[in-house]
């Protein structure tokens, strides 16, 4: 326990140590103040942290730096914010907090009493999270709203982590030749191939068709890694899955077909997304309709439907949605995109009946789903993880230095060895 490993602290307050000696200015910043109590309560923490994780301490003056700094950012940070309106949600914080118990299995209560049993008060708990939403808020009003992170740089760190993967790849091969002279026949030879993958074997084809060296092989090129091909192939192998068959890839010495047979080594996390196909009739509340009016108009129009009237007339016809002008089409939506009570009317939806009506947060709505898919978007997921990796890390040089910045600015008075 913290309370008894006295030898551990860097620095100890003495028990006789009196009110006023703690509670002892040692910085000021801009209109607030850091005090010697604040200053041990962090570095109380921070000891309480290192020991807990058995990590090597820190020399006692770069202990009291390192703390002295992260409490003068802190003030300034909340100065900022306060400057611009920047809160935390209330009611967000409570949900936060919640979710923590939760995917610790344990009550609020319970956890409360982990926390405090660590030396932390739990309004300091809550105090630090409030604090992390707001430097969350300026982060993305300051920081990430002025990063641009482009396709290109995407895809450089994805080649980049896939050149040092351990995986392998089964690869089959078929080789189109093309010369200047030749290149049409090439064209021809190429269309002919494909139009015989849709019907045969790929190693039937590649032994028919391949001018490549391994074509009485069934153009079977074995296991290979990444970093053992060619830049044109591992660029299309990134982008394909298991028994897919790239694109034609255009080199020097001809037109080449990969075929992905088989994959070993780290296996990749599938992401699949329900997507629905939907159809909808959207009225909007105003201040003239009421909400039973609504129900009522929208419940008419249902039975008009169910008479014989087509759900794309009806939609051209009564809905106040952009889409009224394809009839109602709004097309495939991914249940991840949509907003929570327009997804909760959606997945009580059945196939092909009309549905409704539903308050969602886009106003009064008619569904017809006429079809629902399970889509694979495991390489939308691996970019958009990599989109994030290269924003955090853009991100924290980019803070660093507008911190830095508004640091330069305050007028920052230390007095602690004073």
């Amino acid at each position: 326990m913290l309370a008894t490993s006295s030898s551990s602290l860097f620095f100890n307050f003495k028990a006789q140590e009196s009110y006023e000696n703690l509670d002892r200015i040692i910085a000021i910043v801009e209109k607030d103040i850091i005090t010697q109590k604040e200053l041990e309560q962090e570095t109380n923490q921070i000891i309480n942290k290192l020991e807990k994780n058995g990590r090597k301490e820190q020399k006692k003056g770069d202990l009291i730096k390192n703390v002295l700094d992260r409490l003068i950012e802190k003030k300034l940070i909340l100065q900022h914010a306060e400057a611009f309106g920047i809160k935390s949600d209330p009611k967000v914080l409570e949900q936060v907090i919640q979710n923590i118990a939760q995917d610790n299995g344990i009550s609020i209560e319970e956890m409360r009493k982990t926390i405090e049993l660590e030396g932390i008060k739990f309004d300091d708990f809550r105090k630090d999270l409030e604090y992390q939403f707001i430097l969350k808020q300026i982060k993305e009003r300051e920081i990430y709203s002025k990063i641009i992170i482009s396709d290109y740089e995407v895809e450089t760190l994805l080649k980049k982590t896939s050149s040092q993967s351990s995986n392998e790849y089964r690869l089959s091969h078929i080789l189109i030749k093309t010369t200047t002279s030749n290149y049409n026949k090439a064209t021809e030879r190429l269309n002919k191939t494909i139009d015989s993958l849709r019907v045969k074997l790929f190693s039937d084809v590649a032994k028919e068709n391949s001018d490549g060296p391994l074509a009485m092989n069934g153009g079977d090129l074995g296991w290979k890694k990444l970093n053992e091909l060619p830049e044109i192939f591992s660029n299309a192998i990134l982008k394909m899955k298991v028994g897919d068959i790239s694109t034609p890839i255009i080199s020097e010495n001809g037109i080449h077909l990969l075929k992905l047979i088989e994959v070993k080594g780290d296996i990749e996390e599938k992401f699949l997304s329900d997507q629905y196909n939907i159809s909808q009739i959207l009225i909007k509340a105003n201040e003239i309709n009421t909400e039973e009016d609504i129900k009522r108009n929208l419940e008419n129009i249902k039975n008009q439907i169910s008479d014989s009237l087509a759900f794309s007339d009806a939609a051209s016809k009564y809905s106040e949605d952009s889409s009224a002008a394809n009839g109602g089409k709004v097309g495939w939506l991914a249940i991840n995109d949509m907003l929570p009570e327009y997804r909760k009317a959606i997945i009580s939806t059945k196939i092909g009946v009309v549905s409704g009506p539903y308050k969602t947060e886009l106003g009064w709505l008619l569904f017809l789903t006429t079809d629902k898919r399970s889509q694979d978007i495991t390489q939308d997921k691996i970019k958009q993880r990599a989109r994030i990796q290269l924003l955090q890390s853009k991100a924290e040089v980019k803070y660093q230095d507008w911190f830095k910045a508004l640091k330069a600015k305050a007028n920052i008075q230390i007095l602690l060895n004073e």
